[in-house]
């Protein structure tokens, strides 16, 4: 007999038949087994635990089952053999059953066993669920197969697969425990807090310089670092701190000198009494190893101990106090196991700080931590700042905020930060809640416009994305600014209901205010952006500058729309060219008009910089070629910066058919021209509007204007001469 059927047998005497079992899963299990319907098992025993009578609804029942194994011709890695016996433990009916390997020499070091007292026997983990979700499907049937496939694939060595995490080194806890930041970087005392009074709230390690409220006792706490172990080998968790040194011993870590050395350190601290006097709590580190030499995680435990720090250190023997000194023995003596035996653990969960990866994993973009990619937001206001905060919570970016201007109490409606942060420059204090995310070199700040920052802030950007929601802002980057990361605008249409998108082309080209040109025109040649630029709200709050989003508008819209732009601009590659994308959630679902930007020639005219956009040209083109042979025209529409002093020229309009046209002269109509400009202007909110006329003579004649084209020009300078742009 088995060592383990042995324990089994002495908590379960008393053999019964199957059709006295009183678990209804138990006798269910039997029924199956004993049916002949499954070959997947044979019942050899029924047993009960003591003081359970026949007839009674019995809570503890064991079946003793030979489990067939289906093994092939593959390699065996682990000793499975092809029938191995296992005791089926019921109990509580809402307690999922526990299986028991019997067999003397059941290979013990692999992973996927349960959690054990110390010197009890291990259960097999056969679900990768809540025990309570598992319980709903393990019927009898589900649960043999289930044994089946665990013995089967770990025979093989495939139970546990490349894809999954790595076991720890111990399970099972009653509260948390949260590193610091700088758990790795070898600080040697710590103090634990509790932010309630509650004992099962979990413990927040502090550097144990800082100053602890008033009220709060602090936890004494010294962090240790074993060699990295091979994982897959779990172990019963120790309740005292001889079973932890014992249980480290076991897989060849010496964790007393560890100990000891930790608290030897704290002894040229000035504050060490303090440290000493308080309850004592024991952080191990343990790197994992998948296969030797390949390290791909870490196991942290926690164990707290409410004797205190001081008491621990010298039955540690790793120094001795007296009055109010302490110092290390001159002769060294092994501890006392047994009085080690007397100081109780109790076994705490650790969670790591939040940092980039973990914000990663969690988004489904495991992988991308490595070289972030370096953004400049210009603007931190509502949008600026959500879109900044989505990114930073999925691990994206490395940001630097520039914004001159405060968050206020109006702000709170719509912005990310939180009252908090009231009064406080809203550069500053995105830059620091991002810090607070991913870690103290995650973003920087500069309270300033964006024009005024200097051009090593811009050239070091990958990307700068423009929320500013400022056209002389995006035009100054456009126009001014000579950094080379693609600039990226994104801000919200005045309904709020709209986000958009303007992306420009690979090496800046076409330029953001060459996108924005095209936004327009496209907002005019396409469907189904009729109000776009329409607000339809009133309600102003304080703040100004175009685009500015300025009325009210809700943060359901804020908050849904800004992670659309996250999607666009970081999660997925963008595009080589120049990219307009307005994006529209309506009734749930996300809408999106996309085109390509129009590429832009320039070319400086007399002190003014013109940029004609290709399609117009091509358009042009494309219109003399259908004349045939005859003068043609129309007009065109774009906009003047008169503080840049550039014209833009986007759009162009075929011939008015009223117009009269021959081989030596033009005059262009006026039928339908008034409707045209006016559409213009609203669906551009005045954006775009008319800028002059294009002309062409046909192919064989030169392109010199003629007499009547000089008259007209001339015409048009005299009734402009008071103004402050060129003639068309």
């Amino acid at each position: 007999m088995s060592a383990a059927q042995a324990f089994f047998e002495g908590n379960f005497p008393d053999e019964v038949s199957g059709q006295s079992l009183t678990h209804p899963a138990a006798a269910a299990m039997a029924g199956l087994l004993g049916s002949g319907a499954h070959s997947g098992g044979t019942l050899r025993a029924c047993r009960r635990a003591p003081g359970q009578a026949d007839g009674q609804a019995g809570d503890l029942e064991l079946l003793i089952v030979d489990v067939e194994v289906a093994l092939g011709q593959r390699a065996i890695v682990n000793d499975i053999r092809s029938v191995e016996p296992v005791g089926i433990a019921y109990g509580k009916s809402d307690v999922l059953p526990a299986v028991y390997p019997l067999r003397d020499g059941f290979p013990s070091e692999i992973p996927h066993f349960n959690l054990a007292g110390r010197g009890m026997p291990r259960s097999l983990c056969l679900f990768e669920m809540q025990p309570e979700e598992a319980l709903r499907l393990a019927a009898p049937f589900v649960l043999i197969e289930r044994v089946r496939f665990w013995l089967r694939e770990t025979a093989y060595g495939r139970l546990h697969g490349e894809d999954q995490p790595l076991d720890p080194v111990f399970l099972g806890a009653i509260t948390q425990v949260i590193l610091p930041r700088d758990a790795d970087e070898g600080a040697d005392a710590y103090i634990g807090v509790r932010r309630t009074d509650r004992l099962d709230a979990p413990i927040v390690l502090l550097p144990s310089a800082r100053r602890v409220p008033g009220g709060i006792r602090p936890i004494s706490t010294i962090m240790v670092k074993t060699k990295a172990l091979p994982h897959g080998r779990l172990r019963e968790v120790p309740v005292n701190v001889a079973e932890l040194i014992e249980v480290y011993a076991d897989r060849g870590v010496d964790l007393l000198p560890l100990l000891k050395d930790s608290f030897r350190a704290w002894l040229p601290k000035p504050d060490w009494k303090e440290l000493a006097d308080c309850e004592c709590l024991i952080v191990v580190q343990t790197e994992l190893e998948r296969a030797p030499g390949k390290v791909e995680g870490e196991a942290t435990k926690a164990f707290f101990t409410m004797c205190k720090a001081v008491e621990l250190a010298e039955q540690l023997g790793a120094f001795h106090k007296a009055g109010g000194f302490a110092g290390m023995l001159l002769v060294q003596e092994p501890p006392d196991m047994d009085r080690l035996r007397g100081l109780a653990l109790v076994p705490l969960d650790v969670h790591r700080p939040f940092d980039r990866a973990m914000a990663q994993a969690a988004s489904g973009l495991a992988g991308r931590s490595e070289n972030p990619v370096r953004i400049l937001l210009a603007g931190a206001g509502a949008l600026g700042s959500q879109v900044a905060l989505t990114a930073a919570r999925m691990g994206l970016g490395s940001w630097s905020i520039v914004d001159p201007d405060y968050l206020l109490p109006h702000n709170m409606a719509r912005h990310a930060l939180s009252h908090l942060c009231v009064s406080r420059p809203k550069a500053n204090a995105l830059a620091s809640e991002i810090c607070g995310l991913l870690g103290k070199d995650a973003a920087s700040f500069l309270v300033a416009r964006v024009e005024d920052v200097g051009a090593d802030a811009l050239s070091a950007a990958d990307m700068v994305i423009d929320a500013s929601a400022s056209v002389p802002a995006a035009r100054w980057m456009a126009t001014v600014s000579t950094h080379l990361g693609r600039t990226c605008s994104v801000f919200l249409n005045p309904a709020g209901t709209d986000p958009v998108l303007l992306v420009e082309g690979e090496d800046r080209s076409p330029r953001l205010d060459h996108v924005e040109m095209s936004y327009y025109w496209a907002l005019v040649s396409g469907e189904g952006q009729e109000g776009h630029l329409s607000s339809g709200k009133i309600g102003l709050f304080p703040s100004g500058g175009c685009r500015r989003a300025s009325l009210a508008i809700s943060q359901a819209d804020i908050g849904s729309l800004a992670p659309l732009a996250v999607k666009r601009l970081l999660q997925y590659p963008l595009p080589t060219h120049g990219l307009i994308e307005i994006l529209t959630l309506t009734s749930g679902t996300e809408a999106i008009f996309s085109c390509r930007a129009a590429d832009y020639s320039e070319m400086d005219l007399g002190g003014w910089m013109v940029a004609v956009s290709g399609d117009v040209l091509d358009g042009i083109v494309a219109d003399r070629r259908v004349a045939d042979g005859l003068e043609t025209g129309g007009i065109l529409v774009g906009t003047w910066d008169r503080v840049r002093r550039r014209v833009y020229v986007v759009g162009r309009y075929a011939p008015p058919p009223d117009s009269v046209a021959g081989p030596l002269s033009f005059v262009r109509g006026a039928e339908g021209i008034y409707q045209t400009l006016e559409a213009v202007e609203r669906l551009t909110a005045g954006n775009l509007n008319y800028i002059g006329e294009w002309h062409t003579h046909p192919v064989g004649h030169g392109s010199q204007p003629s007499m009547d084209d000089r008259t007209l020009l001339r015409w048009i300078s005299d009734v402009l001469v008071f103004s402050d742009v060129p003639p068309p």
